[in-house]
């Protein structure tokens, strides 16, 4: 910031102070014009010129609403298998822990793609809707507060390639396997017990799914030119 020193300021030095102003505001914009010309030549550059693989890594934040049925097998010898049905709820308070997190190394046209999620859940709010019995069937019954926990991680990696580029632009086609494994547990309320099934109860199962993935992704840059006048 600039100050003036004394106060009997005569024309001459306001035509100077006026003049270093103009000069200052003119500085400023050819700094201006400078820093916005690098950015577009950043931009601009051919794009894959550069032989070398470049990393970056995103987390991010994605909110899902989180409803299914959860199916029991009954075990062997057992008296039965809840059949229970989760969500949607608002399943925040419940988070235990969570990670979210996406990753891309590149190298000319070809690209590596890489997704993790992880979510852990507990004490969300469920209900219990049928019973399976061991000898065949199903029982409805009347739940009473049961609840559910989830921890669950799921896993992308894909190569691609890049279709078409731009200086503003880009698509790649991409390619491979996702994995997820999850973990549920369930504590069941129930009414009244079903035969020898009781009314409270806990149990857990795991899956473990693997598929293919395949998908088209475009990025698009947009620039901000800032006239500092």
């Amino acid at each position: 910031m600039f100050s003036r020193v004394g106060s009997a300021a005569g024309p001459g030095s306001r035509a100077h102070t006026a003049a270093s102003e103009r000069r200052l505001r003119y500085a400023f914009c050819v700094s201006g014009i400078v820093l916005a010309g690098l950015t577009v030549l950043i931009c601009t550059s051919p794009a894959f010129a550069v032989d070398d693989w470049k990393f970056s890594l995103t987390p991010y934040i994605w909110l899902p609403t989180i409803k299914g049925q959860l199916n029991f097998d009954v075990p062997t010898g057992g008296p039965g298998s809840p059949n229970v049905e989760a969500g949607p709820s608002d399943y925040l308070s419940d988070i235990n822990s969570a990670l979210m997190l996406a990753g891309e190394a590149r190298m000319g046209r070809w690209s590596l793609l890489g997704d993790l999620i992880y979510l852990d859940i507990d004490g969300a709010k469920a209900r219990t809707v049928s019973v399976n019995l061991p000898g065949g069937g199903t029982v409805p019954v009347i739940d009473t507060g049961s609840e559910t926990s989830l921890r669950g991680t799921l896993v992308t990696l894909a190569p691609g390639y890049s279709v078409y580029s731009t200086p503003l632009a880009n698509m790649d086609v991409f390619g491979g396997l996702r994995y997820l494994t999850v973990k549920a547990v369930v504590d069941w309320r129930i009414n009244a017990a079903v035969g020898a099934f009781p009314a409270t109860g806990s149990t857990e199962q795991d899956r473990h799914i693997t598929d293919g993935k395949i998908g088209v992704r475009s990025q698009f840059f947009l620039i901000l030119v800032l006239d500092m006048r």
